[in-house]
C-alpha cells in the first residue's frame, strides 16, 4: 500500500509548489532567460513563453533577480564576488544589486523577540527604538538599552524568511541541476556545487548562533590586539533568530571624506588593517570573509572594528602553505611551479593543459611584475586572474577566493588611506614565514615520522589483509562489489516506472468495481445511483489524472 501512495504523495507535494515553481519560471521567461528551461515550457502562459527584450544578457539576470526577491538577490550579490566564475561582464551588472527590501513592522519584531527570549519586551530592554536603524533581507537592526543601561544593537530575523528560502533553493537546485544535465558546455561552471555552496552560506548567514560564535571566535584570536574592537555580544539574549550585541560607534569605512577629515593617523590605519588581514589568513586561518568598507568601522583613538560575522571562512596549514607558494612562485617569475600550485587551489571539472596554462600564467606575470612592485595595480592585477581561471574553466576554491578578495579589498582601502602604501611590503613576510616554516628541520621531522609510523601500520596490516583474501577466495566467500555510475538515477526512475504500473493496475480494479456497484444498485442510492459506486468512480478519475499528469512531466 507505502508503495501506491509513493505517486500520489510525490504529485501533492508538486501541486502544493505548483505555484512557487511556475511563477520563478515565468519570470524566467519573462526576461527572456527560458532557452535553459524549454522543457518547462507548458507551465508558463502563453504570453511570456517568448520574450522581446533588448536588454543584455547580464541586465536581463539582474532584472530577473531583482523580480525573484531576496534569496535570488543575495544568490547574484554572491555571483558578483565571483569574477573567476561569472566574468567581469556579469560582476558589473550584479554588482548594482542593493537588499532594497522595505523594514517588517514593528508588532511582528516585538512579537520575534518575546518569543524567542521569553519575557514581555520592557523586561529585557529599557529602551527599544521601533524604527530600524539598518534593514536587510535576511534581518534588520534596532537601537535598544538594556536594563543596565548598556546601548545594543538588536539583531531581528526576519518572519518566514527561512521557509522562503528554502523553497526559493529547491527550485534552484532543480534548475541548476537541469541546465547541467541539458547543456554540456555550461557543466564546467559546476551549477549544482555552486547552489549547494550558496545553500550552506546563506543558512549559516540565517542561524544568529552561528554569528554568535564567530565573534566570540574572533574575540579570542584577538584577544591582544589593542587596533581591533570586537562587539561583545550577550549570550543570555541571544538566540538563532535574535542577536543583541555592543552598539558600535565609529564612522563606516565607506565614507571615505569623514575619515580624513577625523584626528585618525591615516598610515597607521592603513598598516594596521593590513597587518589584521594578514594575520587571519596566515597566523590564525579563521577570517572575516566579507571585510568590505561597509562592514569596517573606523574609532577614536586609530582603532579598527568588523561587523557582520555571518559568513566566516577557513582555511587549512596547507592551503596556507600552497597560496603562499604560488605567490612566491608568481614573485620570482616560475610560471611552471605557479600553474601546478593553482591547479591544487582550483575546482574544476577537466584538467586543463599545464602547457597552455604555464604559457598563460607567463604571460599574466609579464603583464604585472615587469616594475616595481609597489606600483602593481592589484585590481586590474585580480581582474586578469580572474579572466584567466575562466579562459581554462577552472575556478578558486570558495575560501581561497574569499581570502584573495579580502586581500584585494584591503589593498584598495589600504591606498585611500595612504598614497605610498603598498600591501606587498606587509605580505612578504607572512610568505616567507610559512614557507620556512614548512623547512622547519623539527616540524618536518615529525611530520615524516608520522608518515613512516603510518606506512609501518599499513604494511603490518598487509599480510593479514591478503591472507583474509585468499581465505575468501578458495572458500567461494568471495564477494565483488561494484559502483555503476548514476545508479540510483537509475533505481530512481525504475522505482517510479514500477509505482505508474502499481497506480494503473489500482486504477482499472477501482474502476471495474465502481462499475459493479452502480449497475449492481448497491445501497446506499442517490438519484437511483450507488454511491459507493460514485465515489469509487471520482476516485478513480482523480488517479487517472494524476497518472496522466506524472506521465506528462516527464519525471522532470
Amino acid at each position: 500500500m507505502g508503495s501506491l501512495l509513493v505517486p500520489i504523495v510525490k504529485t501533492y507535494r508538486y501541486f502544493a509548489n505548483m505555484n512557487h515553481v511556475r511563477r520563478i519560471l515565468t519570470v524566467l521567461f519573462k526576461n527572456g532567460l527560458g532557452m535553459f528551461f524549454g522543457g518547462f515550457r507548458w507551465l508558463v502562459p502563453r504570453r511570456y513563453s517568448k520574450s522581446a527584450t533588448s536588454d543584455t544578457f547580464p541586465q536581463r539576470i539582474r532584472k530577473t533577480l531583482v523580480e525573484l526577491g531576496p534569496t535570488f538577490i543575495k544568490l547574484g550579490q554572491m555571483l558578483s564576488t565571483r569574477p573567476d566564475v561569472v566574468g567581469m561582464d556579469y560582476v558589473n551588472e550584479l554588482s548594482k544589486l542593493q537588499d532594497d527590501v522595505p523594514p517588517f513592522a514593528f508588532s511582528e519584531v516585538k512579537a520575534i523577540v518575546e518569543r524567542e527570549l521569553g519575557k514581555p519586551l520592557n523586561e529585557l530592554f529599557r529602551e527599544f527604538e521601533e524604527a530600524p536603524c539598518a534593514a536587510a533581507s535576511i534581518a534588520q537592526g534596532h537601537r535598544a538599552v538594556l536594563l543596565d543601561g548598556t546601548v545594543v544593537f538588536v539583531k531581528v530575523q526576519r518572519p518566514n524568511i527561512r521557509k522562503q528560502v528554502l523553497a526559493d533553493i529547491d527550485v534552484l537546485r532543480f534548475l541548476s541541476r537541469s541546465v547541467n544535465e541539458n547543456f554540456p558546455n555550461l557543466r564546467y561552471l559546476l551549477l549544482p556545487r555552486l547552489v549547494d555552496q550558496f545553500r550552506s552560506a546563506i543558512l549559516e548567514e540565517m542561524d544568529f548562533n552561528i554569528e554568535r560564535g564567530n565573534i566570540k571566535h574572533f574575540a579570542r584570536q584577538f584577544a591582544n590586539e589593542k587596533v581591533l574592537v570586537v562587539p561583545r555580544v550577550w549570550d543570555d539574549l541571544s538566540t538563532s533568530q535574535v542577536l543583541v550585541m555592543e552598539w558600535i560607534d565609529g564612522i563606516k569605512g565607506n565614507r571615505f571624506e569623514e575619515i580624513q577629515q577625523s584626528d585618525c593617523d591615516l598610515v597607521k590605519l592603513a598598516k594596521d588593517g593590513a597587518e589584521l588581514v594578514l594575520k587571519q589568513f596566515f597566523t590564525y586561518g579563521f577570517f572575516h570573509a566579507d571585510p568590505h568598507p561597509g562592514n569596517l568601522f573606523v574609532m577614536p583613538g586609530n582603532r579598527l572594528c568588523y561587523i557582520d560575522f555571518g559568513l566566516c571562512g577557513r582555511i587549512t596549514e596547507q592551503e596556507r602553505n600552497l597560496f603562499c607558494r604560488l605567490l612566491m612562485s608568481v614573485l620570482e617569475r616560475d610560471e611552471r611551479h605557479a600553474a601546478r600550485m593553482l591547479l591544487k587551489l582550483t575546482v574544476y571539472e577537466q584538467e586543463p593543459d599545464l602547457d597552455d596554462l604555464e604559457c598563460a600564467i607567463g604571460e599574466f606575470i609579464d603583464r604585472n611584475f615587469y616594475g616595481e612592485i609597489k606600483d602593481l595595480d592589484v585590481p586590474g592585477a585580480l581582474r586578469q586572474l580572474y579572466e584567466l581561471c575562466r579562459q581554462f574553466k577552472i575556478s578558486l576554491r570558495p575560501h581561497i577566493y574569499l581570502m584573495v578578495r579580502a586581500m584585494g579589498l584591503s589593498d584598495n582601502l589600504g591606498r585611500m588611506l595612504d598614497p605610498n602604501f603598498s600591501l606587498e611590503g606587509h605580505l612578504r613576510p607572512y610568505i616567507q614565514k610559512t614557507i620556512f616554516r614548512q623547512l622547519d628541520i623539527t616540524k618536518s621531522a615529525y611530520r615524516h615520522f608520522e608518515e613512516l609510523v603510518e606506512l609501518r601500520e599499513n604494511l603490518a596490516a598487509a599480510p593479514g589483509g591478503l591472507r583474509a583474501f585468499f581465505n575468501q577466495l578458495m572458500g567461494g566467500k568471495l564477494t565483488l562489489r561494484h559502483s555503476l555510475e548514476d545508479r540510483e538515477e537509475l533505481f530512481r526512475y525504475y522505482l517510479h516506472a514500477q509505482n505508474r504500473r502499481s497506480v494503473a493496475t489500482c486504477v482499472g480494479g477501482m474502476l471495474v468495481a465502481s462499475a459493479l456497484l452502480t449497475i449492481g444498485e448497491v445501497k446506499p442510492l442517490w438519484h437511483g445511483v450507488s454511491v459507493w459506486g460514485e465515489i469509487g468512480l471520482l476516485l478513480s478519475v482523480l488517479l487517472l489524472m494524476v497518472l496522466g499528469f506524472d506521465i506528462l512531466r516527464g519525471d522532470k
